[in-house]
């Protein structure tokens, strides 16, 4: 019974603290929505939108309030009421058992609030931007009023910057002011959609005059006081160009100056038109052409006195270029008689005979006009100025000539000179080693002394040649030279290897009674001397003695070199 008891104390408890929340939740979400309700209230709207503020308005604005009178008066106010009813009727039910099925009541209250909300929200929005309007307007009726002043006063004070487009100008500008007084017209009136849209235009218009205003001085300017002083200028200096005898490089060039005389005047009808793109591409071809022109005149200035003075030098140059060039082919021609030209030397001169023919050709024809006063002075100066480099090239290229065979006579004669001491040398070889009284001499020694006697034969008789190849005579001289230094080391070497061998054995002879590899050696060693192979001779008896007396070998050999060197000095 007790635990029964219990339990049902326990369910009431429960029972009270579900209530409890129930009730602190419903009555926070009232707090909530009546808050909100507050706040829908406060905006008041309905003073915003009461028929004494739609007096002042008219057309479009009047349709456009009406509407969103309308919309407060059915959307938003009747939902405010019923919320403010219904929550009355939820907060009644909060002490009783009703307090449980609230929450289907408040959902649909807060439905309604969020509505009313929604849709005063987007009155609001609409009434905020009708208010930015007409702010707006009521700032263009200042400003743009100002402004448009001050494009009457500047058109009237600065008129002559505009040339035939003030007539033009002055008429946008009417029509600017004209709609400017309908649109203060119409915002005066209320009518603030429909000055809106004329706003709007206006201030299109007006950017568009501004610019105009703006722009055309800066283009009208070149076309009225720089570009006629230039074009006459450039009328009177061809005029007189032309008197003194000046030729251009282009037949039609009063006709390009005439050209933009027509060029400037047709700018001038798009300013007076207020189309302003062909303009600004006429200027910049105008300002091009006419500094063109300038430079083309001025360059027949600059070059008459260059021409004048560099016909003269050049013809001077030239007449030394083939003067030059005569004389190196008649060097080349004698030369050619005794000589191998091995460089295409003939060839080459002439090659460079013609090019002086086609200057000259070309020359005299220049020199024909200058003198006739019907030359282009510009390019017959080029024509020299490019003749000065071609003629210094070809000196440069006859001196190189000349150069290269200038020396054939005198490297002839260092050659025959070069001939004759190699006869010398190679006689007075061939008499030294007579006097050594050797039983004889190494093949090989006699075969090489035969081949640089041949070489020697050889080299004077292509020497000897009616024409000389002083080339192929250079690569014998030094084929030869080497060989002739090769002979006589030869020559030294079978020299000094026979006498040494002759006094080693001489000496070796103190050692045969007691020696018997000495005897040995002594024996071996004439018999290799017999044959001629003095060096294999004197390795063999001085490899012997070496062993038998150590540095008696080194010892004799220094002592003969030392009597030698005694001789020969």
């Amino acid at each position: 019974m007790l635990q029964v008891l219990i339990g049902i104390i326990a369910i009431a408890v429960i029972v009270v603290i579900i209530f409890y929340v129930c009730q602190r939740r419903a009555m926070r979400v009232i707090t909530d929505l009546r808050a909100r309700l507050v706040a829908l209230e406060e905006a008041r709207l309905a003073r915003r939108l009461d028929d004494a503020s739609l007096a002042d308005l008219m057309g479009e604005s009047l349709k456009v309030f009406t509407a969103l009178q309308d919309d407060y008066l059915k959307k938003v106010a009747p939902a405010v009421d019923d919320a403010n009813e219904q929550l009355e009727e939820v907060s009644k039910n909060l002490n009783g058992l009703n307090v449980f099925t609230v929450t289907g009541q408040l959902n649909q209250v807060r439905e309604l609030v969020e509505e009313a909300e929604r849709q005063q929200k987007r009155v609001v929005d609409r009434l905020q931007k009708a208010d930015q309007k007409e702010e707006e307007q009521k700032k263009a009726t200042a400003t743009m009023g100002e402004q448009l002043g001050d494009f009457q006063k500047k058109l009237d004070d600065t008129a002559y910057q505009y040339g035939d487009a003030i007539r033009p100008l002055r008429s946008q500008l009417a029509d600017l002011q004209e709609q400017f007084t309908r649109f203060n017209e119409i915002a005066a009136k209320g009518d603030h959609e429909a000055a809106a849209e004329i706003l709007t235009d206006l201030k299109e218009k007006e950017a568009h005059f501004t610019k105009l205003a703006e722009e055309i001085p800066e283009l009208y300017k070149p076309l009225f006081t720089t570009f006629p002083d230039q074009i006459s200028e450039l009328r009177e200096g061809y005029r007189k160009l032309v008197a003194n005898h000046y030729r251009f490089p282009v037949n039609n060039l009063d006709d390009q100056i005439e050209g933009l005389e027509a060029q400037r005047q047709t700018a001038l009808d798009h300013i007076a038109a207020l189309s302003l793109a062909p303009v600004r591409v006429a200027n910049k071809s105008l300002e091009e052409k006419i500094d063109h022109l300038y430079d083309v005149m001025q360059n027949e200035m600059d070059a008459r006195p260059q021409v004048e003075k560099l016909v003269g030098v050049v013809g001077d140059h030239l007449d030394h270029a083939r003067q030059q060039n005569r004389e190196l082919m008649a060097e080349l021609d004698r030369l050619s008689e005794s000589y191998t030209l091995n460089h295409d030397e003939v060839a080459h001169t002439r090659e460079l005979e013609e090019q002086l023919k086609q200057i000259q050709k070309e020359y005299e024809k220049d020199q024909v006009a200058v003198n006739a006063q019907a030359a282009v002075a510009s390019q017959v100066l080029e024509r020299f100025m490019e003749d000065e480099k071609v003629l210094t090239a070809i000196e440069t290229q006859q001196k190189e000539i000349n150069d290269g065979v200038a020396y054939l006579s005198e490297d002839e004669q260092r050659a025959r000179k070069a001939l004759q001491r190699f006869v010398t040398t190679v006689r007075a070889t061939k008499r030294h080693v007579e006097t050594l009284n050797l039983p004889g001499l190494p093949q090989d020694y006699l075969d090489f002394f035969f081949l640089v006697s041949d070489e020697i034969s050889h080299l004077a008789k292509d020497m000897n040649q009616q024409r000389i190849d002083m080339e192929a005579i250079t690569k014998e001289l030094l084929k030869v030279q080497g060989d002739v230094s090769e002979l006589i080391d030869r020559t030294n070497k079978v020299r000094d290897s026979a006498e040494l061998t002759a006094r080693l054995m001489q000496y070796g002879l103190r050692f045969v009674d007691d020696n018997q590899e000495i005897d040995a050696a002594i024996t071996e060693a004439q018999k290799l001397y017999d044959r001629y192979e003095y060096e294999q001779s004197l390795e063999t008896i001085g490899a012997a003695l070496e062993k038998a007396e150590p540095g008696s070998f080194k010892r004799l050999e220094d002592n003969y070199y030392d009597e030698l060197d005694e001789e020969e000095s």
